[in-house]
């Protein structure tokens, strides 16, 4: 069987410095608090991290307020995310986001 296609963003925003705000095709809108989209990352750092219980944010040495620098689609499949605290190889896919939006 074929997979769903995904719904597409047609707006990503940052809300007040403290939530990701993804706008769907379908007209669904869905926000993301920062802290628990930067725990969330799914790239092989912060999952090797998780499997040491060592905490992905807050971490020593980084700012203290958690931000994003900037944000873009990557192809047709996810959203690419620059962390105020360095950190941008997690790819968050679109059909993850979406799942996470109920």
């Amino acid at each position: 069987m074929a997979a769903r296609p995904v719904v597409q963003p047609v707006d990503v925003t940052l809300q007040d410095d403290q939530a990701l705000v993804i706008t769907w095709a379908d007209d669904h809108v869905s926000r993301y608090g920062l802290v628990a989209l930067r725990r969330s990352c799914t790239c092989a750092q912060c999952m090797e991290r998780r499997e040491q219980n060592a905490p992905i944010w807050p971490r020593p040495g980084v700012p203290e307020v958690l931000g994003i620098d900037d944000a873009e689609l990557t192809g047709g499949w996810g959203i690419s995310i620059r962390w105020n605290d360095r950190h941008d190889t997690g790819i968050y896919t679109l059909e993850s986001l979406r799942e996470q939006a109920g």
